[in-house]
């Protein structure tokens, strides 16, 4: 894997210190220029990786740092000013500033943005702050057009591509040239399966990225450039061992082709696949008729769920298989340390980074306790199915803080969230019943015992008994005495009467 050293030709580009900054010039230096020369010097961009939560609780940007983003959530900002002014310190043009890339002029290039100048979700930017402060991406990013829009040389192969996608606006050029993209949602997406897609004036045509790259094509190359925090490396839609992944509110390069002269502006995107469902986690497949096999190899394996979806494409650290997440502390910031161990460094909530999702994560005591459990209650009759259910104010006392007469004590579901939002778990008050298709989406069907990722989801009650089910908010059709349940046991779900006591896991977002 090809790899070069970023050290930016500093005075080329048009960035100095902030008593000689002046605005980045639409000079004529070739952007390759910065891939492959530079000079030492305090000037130096001091590049961050990708921030390991885009719609969260923040992140610090500390001082005299660049830092490449992308407003990636919704809904979209008025101005930069709107999107980060109130987070970081001082005020804009003094204290930090943004740059955008240019791509009107003939000769491209970055340009200082004024506190106005708007954002635009999925388009990268860089940003300097001269004193510290926390940057706060807050909300999720949603908005989506129908991929089928924009046509389809093959929705066999992309089936993805035939729901939700973000199109992203490419920039035609008679010379070749580098381009920034910004992912705009808050999870993962396989480089492979991402669409060039280009009007001819008729129609629109998708390509992969490889189609697009093709001689008789010509209109952008299929490897994208990615900064892993010390260098850029290269990756591609094709390789093995090299497909690229668009992470979380990262900001990549890709080059645009000479030949995508011949579009004109808003007839050449970069479709990018919305995904709102987890994988199955199962990476391993069955080779008729011998058997199963770990490796998700055989004459048959091509339509098995290994072979398809996140799970063939991405990695381990953030979560098994297809699955990300991310720990969150006692105030819902990102972990500085996301390989911390649980027993040295607890964590009280995770973010899953596909749908979006937080999720309370269980103790062994106090009022999370993951062996406390609940009788299903919810007195609004909007969403309890036709009746309230079972308070438990004579007959249950199995949850922490239970006091017998003292209603908001009472050990079912809708008093523990009225508790742990008054507590403000993890900095938040917005702490909900998960629904039954929720909670079902966090189930890891490639284990057992517990059917979820236990580095990331701690105390998971997983014995066979009857706290290894946890109530949803659902309730059930079969009637109104009955609402759904999901056993981390096994990840099976079924329905029971609401009088039993299973165990609670919040979550918040979403909906």
């Amino acid at each position: 894997m090809a790899t070069i050293q970023w050290r930016p030709l500093v005075n080329a580009l048009g960035y100095h210190k902030k008593k000689q900054r002046k605005i980045m010039r639409r000079v004529a230096v070739p952007l390759a220029a910065v891939f492959c020369c530079g000079v030492g010097s305090t000037d130096a961009l001091a590049f961050l990786p990708p921030p390991p939560s885009p719609c969260g609780a923040g992140r610090t940007l500390p001082a005299n740092t660049w830092l490449m983003t992308a407003p990636s959530c919704e809904p979209s900002p008025a101005g930069v000013s709107d999107q980060y002014a109130t987070d970081l310190n001082g005020t804009y043009n003094t204290d930090w500033i943004s740059f955008t890339w240019d791509s009107a002029s003939a000769v491209q290039n970055y340009v200082e943005q004024t506190a106005s100048d708007a954002l635009v979700p999925g388009t990268g930017n860089w940003l300097y702050s001269y004193n510290t402060g926390t940057l706060f991406l807050d909300g999720t990013a949603t908005t989506t057009v129908p991929c089928s829009t924009y046509g389809s040389s093959d929705p066999k192969a992309a089936p993805d591509l035939l729901g939700n996608c973000f199109a992203i606006d490419l920039t035609p050029s008679s010379s070749a040239i580098w381009q920034i993209i910004g992912h705009p949602f808050p999870y993962t997406v396989s480089w492979k399966d991402v669409r060039v897609a280009a009007f001819d004036g008729t129609k629109w045509t998708q390509y992969t990225p490889s189609q697009a790259a093709d001689a008789g094509v010509n209109l952008m190359a299929k490897e994208l450039w990615r900064w892993n925090g010390s260098s850029y490396q290269t990756k591609d839609d094709s390789t093995p061992g090299s497909i690229g992944v668009l992470h979380a509110q990262e900001s990549v390069w890709v080059q645009i082709k000479s030949s995508s002269g011949t579009l004109s502006a808003g007839n050449f995107k970069l479709l990018i696949p919305k995904r709102g469902l987890n994988d199955t986690g199962i990476t391993w497949g069955g080779d008729y008729p011998s058997g199963n096999n770990a490796g998700c190899t055989g004459e048959e394996i091509g339509a098995q769920d290994c072979s398809r979806g996140a799970d063939t494409y991405d990695t381990d650290s953030d979560g098994h298989a297809g699955f990300s997440y991310t720990k969150l502390d006692s105030n819902g910031v990102p972990l500085a340390n996301q390989n911390a161990d649980y027993a040295t460094t607890p964590w009280a909530c995770v973010r899953d980074n596909v749908t979006g999702l937080i999720w309370e994560v269980k103790t062994t005591s106090g009022l999370h306790n993951k062996d406390d459990t609940y009788t299903w209650y919810n007195t609004d009759p909007a969403t309890n199915g036709g009746a309230d259910g079972i308070d438990g104010a004579t007959t249950n006392d199995t949850c922490f803080g239970y006091s017998s007469g003292t209603a908001a004590t009472y050990c079912n579901t809708q008093a523990y969230v009225n508790r742990v939002n008054t507590a403000g778990w993890c900095g938040a008050s917005d702490w909900r019943m998960p629904t039954r298709k929720e909670l079902v989406n966090i189930m890891h069907y490639g284990i057992s015992i517990p059917a979820i990722d236990s580095g990331y989801f701690p105390n998971v009650p997983n014995s066979y008994v009857w706290n290894s089910y946890v109530w949803s908010g659902s309730p059930s059709a079969y009637g109104s005495d009955f609402a759904w349940n999901v056993s981390f046991y096994s990840g099976y779900s079924y329905f029971d009467l609401r009088f039993f006591n299973f165990a609670v896991w919040l979550v918040r977002g979403g909906q």
